[in-house]
């Protein structure tokens, strides 16, 4: 993306770091919007954001759009884990809650691991 943008490194480092700001502003006040609207609707939210967000990010021509949109992504993104927390807690017993988020923050973490491979043998 950076090469048929044309963008540096520098500005692509911008584009990271959009995301990464509007994740640590939206992290908390969504963790609250989980607490309140409960996480089934919650994540249903994120993920529709999501979907709209990753569909905007392919129609991205310029940087001042694409530094908009993955802020915007931040923002959307910061939701999954306080929701899935939420949901743990409101679903499972205590004595399963551990497991259970061990076993998402496992795959979460080893999802982006093999999606970093497969993008870099793509190249």
């Amino acid at each position: 993306m950076s090469a048929e943008l044309r963008f540096t490194d520098t500005a692509f480092g911008w584009v990271f770091g959009a995301f990464a700001v509007g994740y640590t502003l939206m992290m908390v006040p969504s963790g609250w919007l989980a607490d309140r609207f409960g996480p089934r609707k919650t994540l249903a939210s994120i993920v529709l954001l999501w979907s709209v967000l990753t569909a905007a990010t392919g129609l991205v021509r310029g940087a001042a759009i694409l530094l908009l949109v993955r802020f915007l992504f931040g923002l959307a993104e910061a939701g999954a884990f306080p929701g899935a927390a939420r949901a743990i807690s409101n679903w499972l017993p205590a004595q399963e809650r551990g497991l259970a988020l061990g076993l998402l923050n496992t795959g979460s973490r080893l999802g982006a691991a093999l999606d970093c491979q497969r993008c870099r043998f793509a190249f």
